[in-house]
């Protein structure tokens, strides 16, 4: 269409054709839609081209992608189950012996370290609620019963999703068998499994660090990952469905005093990696978010510990090149992108750092 004929065009010979190419029925776009839109808008352009040469008013087209809404109540296909360790705010839990463990962040008990994602692991709250939000069926799980039992009913009156919450120690494979069980009895199948259960061990040098701690460690982090991704791959792929793993941004940057964890860690990015090369063959996608500095309650009962909580976090924001740490609902919403929407994406690392790990910075651990 020549610059002419542009002027030409009025509002009333013109005429505009919207498409919106999200269905109301959530799903992936299918390759016979997309041959349809493709085929509609060649002729359409063979339309305007010929009312060009003739003369006539020409025609406008505009395609209209809407925005996605807040709350996506037409994907109730959706059942996660996530699994944490530990939903009380104390940051402590009794184990087997009664004795105590403390059930750190994912990165770290120091406020102005990168931390890692401390909302999945002790403050679930955000995350759970933006899945529920978005019209899912969660099932997740915990040791603690008290406080799961009291989120369940939280966020099962806001909706438009809705929640169970199953105890469950992930360390145990019998616990994880039977929290597949149970979700399979109460939804028939199983789209999506977000594996976020860990923990950080308190900081200390590698010539510390027992190798009994190292494969306790491994067992937590890294092979209960697998077991629960082992037994929930048979209804995943019936469904196509898709693994989240969550890992750590210090798996890529390294942490000092963390071997261990550090190593775990990089597994969990590993066996994404490989796991999505063997499940590609029945559509189903695996992939990882590794976050770095979250705010949650937890990083702020760390700063609490130190001499001044303001000036701690502010340190902490300084971390990222945004200046800001992450969010509770980023990191819902991070894991509700990968569930849902990056139907494209398996394999990848999902950073959701803020940029913390680019650029050069003061890293010497050489004293001066």
């Amino acid at each position: 269409m020549t610059p002419m004929n542009r002027k030409k065009m009025s509002r009333a010979s013109s005429l505009r054709l919207a498409f919106s190419v999200w269905p109301r029925i959530w799903r992936p776009l299918e390759w016979r839609d997309s041959l349809k839109i493709l085929k509609t808008l060649t002729s359409l352009m063979t339309l305007m081209r010929a009312r060009d040469t003739e003369g006539g008013a020409p025609l406008s087209l505009a395609i209209s992608v809407p925005r996605l809404p807040q709350h996506r109540a037409a994907r109730p296909h959706l059942p996660l189950f996530l699994l944490k360790p530990e939903l009380r705010q104390g940051l402590q839990a009794e184990d087997e012996n009664g004795e105590h463990d403390d059930h750190d962040a994912d990165d770290g008990d120091d406020p102005s370290s990168a931390g890692g994602l401390r909302v999945l692991e002790q403050h679930p709250e955000a995350p759970l609620q933006v899945i529920v939000e978005n019209g899912a069926k969660v099932v997740f799980c915990a040791r603690g019963g008290a406080a799961g039992e009291a989120l369940e009913a939280e966020l099962n009156k806001t909706g438009p999703g809705s929640c169970k919450f199953v105890t469950c120690d992930i360390s145990k494979e019998d616990d994880i068998k039977r929290l597949i069980d149970v979700t399979v009895a109460r939804h028939g199948h199983v789209d999506c499994l977000v594996n976020n259960a860990g923990w950080h061990p308190p900081h200390k040098p590698t010539d510390d660090v027992t190798a009994q701690e190292f494969r306790d460690l491994l067992n937590l982090n890294v092979v209960s990952y697998f077991l629960a991704s082992k037994y929930a791959l048979p209804y995943l792929r019936q469904r196509h469905g898709n693994i989240i793993n969550v890992s750590s941004l210090v798996a890529t940057i390294g942490q000092k005093h963390a071997a261990p964890y550090v190593a775990t860690k990089g597994a969990i990015i590993s066996m994404t990696k490989a796991m999505a090369v063997d499940e590609s063959v029945h559509n189903v996608r695996v992939n990882c978010i590794s976050p770095g500095n979250v705010l949650t309650p937890l990083w702020e009962e760390l700063a609490g510990q130190t001499p001044d909580a303001a000036a701690a976090i502010k340190t902490g924001e300084t971390h990222q090149l945004l200046g800001r740490m992450g969010t509770e609902g980023e990191s819902g919403l991070a894991a509700l992108y990968l569930a849902a929407d990056a139907t494209f994406c398996t394999g990848i690392d999902l950073l959701l750092s803020g940029g913390a790990e680019l650029n050069y910075g003061i890293k010497s651990q050489i004293p001066s």
